[in-house]
């Protein structure tokens, strides 16, 4: 098995998780059509006000390597606005 036969899919709660998922998403738009998306910046990432509301995944290979990432926006303020606001 090579390590993208099979993916991993995750709940982002670290810091760390969630700072790698931003930047991954920034690099998505900024190299897209649709660059108007994302506002660009010298951090390399992006942060909007939803992500507070979201709970977050994220989709690894099998190597580790994140790929793919997903939120789910509610209501409520989660976990995620407090590592955010740190």
């Amino acid at each position: 098995m090579t390590p993208c036969d099979s993916f991993v899919f995750r709940r982002l709660t670290s810091a760390a998780d969630l700072a790698e998922s931003f930047r991954l998403r920034y690099t998505a738009y900024a190299r897209s059509r649709h660059n108007g998306f994302v506002s660009l910046n010298a951090d390399e990432i992006d942060i909007d006000e939803w992500d507070a509301f979201s709970q977050h995944f994220g989709v690894y290979t099998g190597g580790g390597r994140l790929v793919s990432t997903l939120r789910v926006v509610g209501t409520e303020r989660t976990q995620a606005a407090d590592i955010l606001t740190k």
